[in-house]
C-alpha cells in the first residue's frame, strides 16, 4: 500500500469537487432555514430541499471522480503512476465518502438537531434517520455502479434505482409503519422498526462499498 500516493489521490478529488461541496453545503445550510420557520409548507420544502441535496451530492461525486476519469481517459494516467489497482480503489472510497459524509453529516446533525429543540415535534427523529439513511445506501449504491461498470449508462440506472427506494421508504415508512404514527408526536420513541431498517441501510452501504473494492482491486484493464 502506498499510503503517499493514496493521500495525493484522496486530495486531488477533494481539489476538484471544492466548488461543488461549497454549493452543497450553502444548500444545506438552506434547507435547515426552512425547517426553522415552522410550517408545513417549509417543513416539506426543506425535505425536499435535503433530499435534491444529498441526491445531487452523490451523482455529482460518482460521475465527477469516477465515471469521467474513464471517459476522459485521466484513468491510464493515473494507473501508470506508482499505484496499485487496490490503492486506487481505497484512494476513491476515502475521497467519496469522506466528501459525501461532509455535506451528509451537516444535513444529518442539523436536520435531527432542529426536531431535538424542546417544542419541535420530536417523534420526527426516527424518521428523519431511516430517510437519512436510505439517502446514504442510495449514494453508495451509485457509487459502486460508477466504480465496477466506469460506464454512464449504469451509473444513471443505478441514480433511477436510489432515487426509486427513497420514494418507496417515504411512502412505506410514513403510512405502514409505527414511524409514521409519530410524526407529529412531540415524545421521541425510537422503535424496533427503526432500529431495523436504519441497521439494514448501514449494512448494505458496507455492502455496496466493500463490493466496489473488491471489483475495481481485481480490475487489470484501465485503458
Amino acid at each position: 500500500m502506498n499510503a503517499s500516493m493514496i493521500g495525493r489521490l484522496v486530495y486531488k478529488d477533494w481539489h476538484l469537487m471544492r466548488w461543488p461541496i461549497a454549493m452543497y453545503l450553502a444548500g444545506a445550510a438552506v434547507a435547515m432555514g426552512l425547517i426553522l420557520f415552522g410550517t408545513d409548507a417549509s417543513f416539506f420544502a426543506a425535505i425536499v430541499l435535503i433530499c435534491t441535496v444529498a441526491l445531487a451530492t452523490g451523482i455529482h461525486l460518482a460521475i465527477g471522480t469516477v465515471v469521467e476519469e474513464r471517459t476522459r481517459g485521466t484513468l491510464s494516467f493515473v494507473m501508470s503512476l506508482p499505484v496499485t489497482p487496490g490503492d486506487y480503489s481505497l484512494a476513491k472510497v476515502i475521497a467519496n465518502v469522506s466528501i459525501f459524509l461532509l455535506v451528509w453529516g451537516v444535513l444529518a446533525i442539523g436536520m435531527i438537531g432542529i426536531f431535538a429543540i424542546p417544542g419541535t415535534p420530536h417523534g420526527v427523529i426516527p424518521w428523519a434517520a431511516v430517510v437519512l439513511g436510505i439517502l446514504f445506501s442510495g449514494y453508495a449504491l451509485t457509487f459502486a455502479a460508477a466504480m465496477i461498470s466506469e460506464s454512464m449508462p449504469w451509473t444513471i440506472g443505478a441514480m433511477i434505482a436510489a432515487n426509486f427506494s427513497l420514494q418507496a421508504t417515504f411512502y412505506f415508512v410514513s403510512h405502514f409503519t409505527d414511524i409514521g404514527k409519530q410524526l407529529h408526536s412531540k415524545a421521541f420513541v425510537w422503535t424496533p422498526t427503526a432500529t431495523a431498517i436504519v441497521t439494514g441501510e448501514m449494512l448494505a452501504v458496507v455492502a455496496f462499498f466493500g463490493l466496489a473494492i473488491v471489483v475495481q482491486s481485481r480490475r487489470r484493464d484501465f485503458v
